[in-house]
């Protein structure tokens, strides 16, 4: 199955845009990087080698270029090749990946003639290709046109469906973007060429360091500002690049495409203002989609009423301001006995000026309790990839008294413990956490802190993301107006940890109850990117010693500990596998659960939301169950 994800950053930058870094400068912007990061501090044999094969996928992400024998000796260089690279690098000469460079050329060549010769075959033969691995790199040029075969099918079977008019613009349209691709590797100006050459160099060494560590051109720290300041002009959608087309895969609530009601989750943009957009990258699209505020854009998309009914519309949209971290939290009540289950859906962890997550949480909470009774709450973080450090904190202080929460370890080894210091008294409802496989982040602090206390049932997907380390910005605060000009970087500072001293890197969140939901089966996680960090652990925190706070507080701080301290608990474990035998036995009984499970399992299922595949959310409607029986539980302790 094809994991989800939300794509930021554009493949390819036109050449103007490429800041004017010097072989100076390109060297010692790496060294800052690798100066802050947790593990990595030099450029040794190792990161030359992930080095290189990163720079491979930057020169090629499409894997339409290059073959296997083409990068052999830059994918597998030998020993000594290697030291030859290290050394030149460390006295900024770049000549090895100079000459990487250049292979471009060739292969661009090379490209263009697969390109006319496919140009020769006759459509309907075309269109009955079979499917292409676009995952490696073709081992033999014959791979090579099989793969850009494939790759004609899909944007002739989506040339079918948009209007004559539209069609008539389509690959005339494709063959200009590629184009414009290939012409960004020809330079009349050679410091232009060495610019391009530094910003392939340093994407292509942070990204060897791990995979959330990355440099930013300007331009990208620009549009990173603005993913996280979550402000921005558009429709209010998000999407997923499916190659024959965009699909919409959320609609944000209150924004222009919620309130128009006209695009639906489930919709593919073959066009934007009557361009055709199939072929393009998905930062591309979204950039034609945004605009100023008041503005229209005219969307043409393809909808499918039935699998065998598809329908192609223009929908017209006024873009407006969408402020997403106004609409991080939702809630529903569900009736038990004389009262409500009470379910929080919590999409990130956010913060501002006028409001939090955890404040947004105590105002449901204080409302709906002011109203019925409370029996039990669901905090529900699937999908919810994370947010600010401060409002994990905040949000597990809701359900937990006094107590480490969670621990970071930075670069220089050192230990700091994040507490919950709150003299507010805990909810003491019964409490389940629901993940799936992109609950990511702050949210496998929350769950893994209430389950090593023993607070909280995790219920969902096996496990959730895996993602255990923390992240550092060039770039915050005063300085978000002002980037720098030879751009901007972020980088993984360290690992965090439980207060029983786990982590959740590549593991993730075990779930006690495993309902599956339509990520079960995604190879979504940490485990799966290029060069993840190792798990490890520390030892537990649950009485703490206070080794991280100066010894002349260290009297006050225990002090104030004492009172409400939150002890751990291993009953809910012992309650875990009746629950599960409960799951079992109803699922398998369940023939609409059961046809869900058939269908997620099947390889070719692309589609990320339940309503795309005509089911209801069924993990949610099976969590409340197992919530019920929880609660009985939780009333004969």
């Amino acid at each position: 199955m094809k994991p989800i994800f939300c794509v930021f950053l554009a493949g390819c930058l036109t050449a103007q845009n490429y800041p004017p870094i010097s072989a100076v400068d390109c060297y010692y912007k790496g060294k800052e990087v690798m100066q802050y990061h947790v593990k990595y501090k030099e450029f040794n044999e190792k990161i030359a080698r992930r080095t290189f094969a990163n720079f491979a996928d930057l020169l090629d992400p499409g894997k339409l270029y290059f073959t296997q024998e083409d990068l052999e000796p830059y994918l597998n260089p030998s020993p000594e090749t290697v030291k030859v690279i290290v050394t030149q690098y460390n006295n900024k000469n770049y000549t090895s990946f100079t000459l990487f460079y250049a292979q471009m050329q060739g292969a661009i060549e090379r490209h263009r003639t697969l390109l006319q010769e496919v140009g020769l075959i006759d459509p309907a033969v075309i269109l009955a290709q079979g499917k292409c691995d676009l995952k490696s790199w073709a081992k033999t040029k014959e791979q090579l046109k099989c793969r850009l075969l494939y790759i004609k099918r899909l944007q002739l079977e989506a040339k079918e469906r948009i209007r004559a008019e539209q069609g008539d613009m389509f690959f005339h349209r494709i063959q200009k973007r590629e184009t414009a691709f290939e012409e960004g590797f020809v330079f009349n100006d050679a410091k232009k060429q060495e610019y391009h050459i530094h910003v392939l160099i340093l994407k292509s060494l942070t990204l060897a360091l791990d995979n959330h560590t990355c440099y930013f051109t300007p331009e990208e720290a620009k549009r990173f500002l603005v993913d996280v300041q979550q402000r921005l002009f558009g429709i209010g959608a998000l999407l997923r690049d499916d190659l024959d087309g965009f699909t919409v895969t959320q609609i944000i609530e209150g924004g222009p495409s919620d309130r128009l009601d006209s695009i639906r989750v489930g919709d593919k943009i073959l066009a934007v203002d009557n361009k055709p957009v199939v072929g393009f990258d998905l930062i591309d699209v979204v950039d034609l989609i945004r605009g100023p505020k008041g503005s229209k854009v005219v969307l043409t998309i393809v909808r499918h009423e039935k699998p065998e009914q598809e329908e192609v519309l223009d929908i017209t949209i006024v873009r407006d301001e969408l402020v997403l971290k106004e609409t991080r939290l939702t809630h529903d009540t569900y009736p038990y006995g004389n009262g409500v289950i009470l379910r929080l859906g919590l999409h990130s962890f956010y913060q501002d000026e006028s409001t939090s997550s955890t404040q947004d949480i105590v105002n449901i909470v204080e409302k709906v309790s002011g109203n019925k009774k409370i029996y039990g709450i669901i905090l529900d973080l699937r999908s919810n990839g994370g947010g600010a450090l401060t409002q994990a904190i905040g949000v597990t202080s809701l359900f937990i008294g006094k107590g480490v929460v969670t621990s970071i370890q930075s670069a220089k080894n050192t230990v700091e413990h994040l507490r919950n210091l709150s003299c507010n008294k805990p909810y003491d409802y019964p409490l389940m956490i629901l993940i799936n496989r992109a609950s990511a982040s702050a949210s496998e602090i929350v769950a893994l802190c209430l389950a090593d206390y023993g607070r909280a049932l995790i219920v969902g997907d096996e496990s959730s993301y895996g993602k255990g380390t923390y992240q550092s910005f060039s770039f915050g605060g005063s300085n978000f107006q002002k980037v720098n000009p030879l751009g901007e970087y972020k980088v993984t500072g360290g690992l965090y940890y439980t207060v029983a001293g786990k982590s959740p890197q590549l593991v993730g969140v075990k779930s006690d109850v495993t309902v599956p939901g339509i990520y079960n089966y995604f190879e979504i996680g940490e485990k799966y990117t290029k060069f993840p960090l190792k798990n490890a652990s520390i030892p537990p925190n649950f009485d703490d010693s206070l080794q991280d706070v100066h010894p002349l507080y260290r009297a006050r701080m225990r002090k104030i500990l004492q009172e409400g301290r939150q002890e751990p608990s291993a009953w809910i474990s012992t309650q875990a596998p009746l629950l599960s035998k409960n799951v079992q036995a109803r699922i398998a009984a369940d023939s609409n659960y059961c046809a869900f499970l058939a269908q997620i399992k099947n390889p070719e299922t692309m589609h990320p939301d339940p309503e795309e595949i005509g089911v209801e959310d069924v993990q949610l409607n099976e969590s409340l169950n197992v919530m019920k029986e929880f609660i009985v539980l939780c009333g004969k302790k």
